[in-house]
């Protein structure tokens, strides 16, 4: 069963994360994966094939990344980096609507239709 970590990891955490965006360092440690082998069986003498490989990722490195990412967001909203029109960097706007826009605004518009003829026989 998962547990919740403590109020004291809590606060070691936020420190931990506002260390690394001070110093803006990221170092190898905090980005390796490592892998675990677990016994699928009750034996304790467990073979290679009776190992489980779980593969656990750097779920610290993650979280920076999206704490990284909102901050980043909000800098660049707060300080007008980044047009309206501007597609892909922000949520909800993607890349294909302004292409969409321009090609319905410039372009008369055919409708295709693809029939997959392998399917129908």
């Amino acid at each position: 069963m998962i547990k919740l970590p403590s109020i004291h990891y809590n606060a070691l955490l936020t420190h931990a994360y506002n260390e690394l965006f001070r110093a803006a360092h990221w170092s190898k440690e905090w980005k390796a994966a490592r892998t675990i082998r677990l016994n699928k069986s009750d034996n304790s003498a467990s073979t290679t094939n009776q190992l489980l490989s779980i593969l656990m990722l750097p779920i610290f490195s993650k979280i920076f990344e999206r704490l990284f990412l909102i901050r980043f967001n909000r800098w660049s909203s707060t300080m007008n980096i980044l047009p309206a029109q501007h597609s892909g960097a922000r949520p909800h706007q993607a890349t294909t609507s302004p292409v969409n826009y321009f090609l319905r605004t410039n372009y008369p518009t055919t409708t295709l239709q693809f029939i997959h003829f392998s399917r129908l026989y």
